[in-house]
């Protein structure tokens, strides 16, 4: 992978994008800044009170602060898409090359994955209860991103396996 490039990898819930993001990380040698992370340490440091928003905007900004001091970086979150329009606007502005890797999956798969993964979370991703399948339906619709005139992977990771990602990788490290 090229020197000061941005990857931003982003979706909907349960379609593997702190999973990919990790090995992504590991394998092409960049630094990673997972939301989740960022948010569930806050959440400690704020002795666990629960303003999951609040939160999560807390976190966004703290990755936007750092952003100009990292010369590649990965950035991994469900943005919204006001959020990704600013992340957008700030690497123009830094004229950083960037690409974003847009997971999804089949409803019913991301679904699974999600339901799956609720008893092991961190408290700071729990201000909810699990949703049911049609809220689960319409919170990715609403999270889908305009991601148009930007460099964009899509990734179908219903099935996604070792093989697709030695295949992910190498395609990366050409860009």
């Amino acid at each position: 992978m090229k020197t000061n490039k941005t990857m931003i990898i982003t979706g909907p819930l349960g379609a593997l994008k702190t999973t990919l993001a990790r090995q992504l990380s590991d394998a092409l040698g960049m630094p990673l800044l997972c939301k989740d992370d960022i948010k569930a340490s806050l959440f400690d440091k704020a002795k666990g009170k629960k303003d999951s928003k609040a939160l999560s905007q807390a976190t966004f900004l703290n990755m936007l602060k750092q952003l100009p001091s990292l010369s590649s970086v990965i950035l991994e979150a469900n943005f919204k898409q006001n959020e990704y329009d600013q992340l957008i606007a700030l690497l123009q502005e830094l004229d950083r090359p960037r690409i974003t890797l847009y997971l999804s999956a089949e409803a019913k798969v991301l679904y699974q994955r999600y339901t799956k993964r609720q008893k092991n979370r961190h408290p700071a991703h729990l201000a909810y209860q699990t949703m049911s399948f049609k809220h689960f339906q319409q919170s990715i619709d609403e999270h889908t991103l305009n991601v148009f005139n930007e460099n964009v992977l899509y990734i179908d990771t219903t099935t996604f396996t070792p093989q697709d990602f030695n295949l992910l990788q190498k395609k990366l490290r050409m860009a």
